[in-house]
């Protein structure tokens, strides 16, 4: 009899919201009263899902970066295009076309920060 009131404060406690991957100490205990080594078992699983955690945010950050450190070579090579063609452009006479052409890609371009720089802005905010 006394095994099934364990049981159901066990389920009671279980219960409680904690804000913390490994339950209180009185749940532990009760963990263990039911199946001797639940609590470490439980504290050993706690301990893979928070390496878990720390390795996906870590890795997140690396590709973040390296992904960040592409956009900037291509934006790079996208500039060097585009005042070869305003050049190009110039040289052939078209200075008209040419002028569009570098507002054109100096719009784009200035427009592609202002949006980078937000969306980095709200993932900072979400971390």
């Amino acid at each position: 009899m006394s095994s099934g009131n364990s049981a159901v404060e066990v389920i009671k406690s279980g219960l409680k919201v904690t804000s913390s991957p490994i339950p209180s100490a009185e749940q532990l205990r009760a963990y263990e009263e039911i199946s001797t080594g639940m609590a470490s078992e439980i504290v050993g699983m706690a301990q893979v899902e928070q390496s878990s955690y720390i390795f996906g945010r870590d890795d997140k950050r690396r590709r973040d970066d390296r992904y960040r450190l592409a956009g900037l070579f291509c934006g790079l090579i996208a500039f060097a295009a585009m005042l070869f063609l305003v050049a190009f452009l110039a040289r052939l006479g078209s200075d008209s076309v040419a002028l569009a052409v570098c507002g054109f890609g100096i719009a784009t371009i200035v427009s592609s920060f202002i949006v980078g720089n937000k969306l980095k802005n709200n993932k900072s905010i979400e971390n």
